[in-house]
């Protein structure tokens, strides 16, 4: 789902999986994230202020090459 971030491009929640897909091309798989962050996140009116103040750093995360 594409988003209105000046750093994110897109987001997607799937089976717990955050999938975050930024701006620069690095996208990331974040583990065991609850569906009801993803829904704060896209609907957050900064959606990368959202994104560092309760993702980042909080879950396991991977780089999807």
């Amino acid at each position: 789902m594409q988003v209105s971030s000046s750093h994110i491009d897109d987001v997607d929640w799937e089976d717990g999986i955050l999938t975050v897909t930024f701006k620069d091309g690095g996208k990331y798989n974040y583990a065991d994230v609850p569906e009801g962050i993803f829904m704060e996140m896209i609907s957050a009116p900064s959606v990368g202020q959202f994104f560092r103040a309760n993702v980042k750093g909080m879950y396991e995360h991977t780089k999807v090459e």
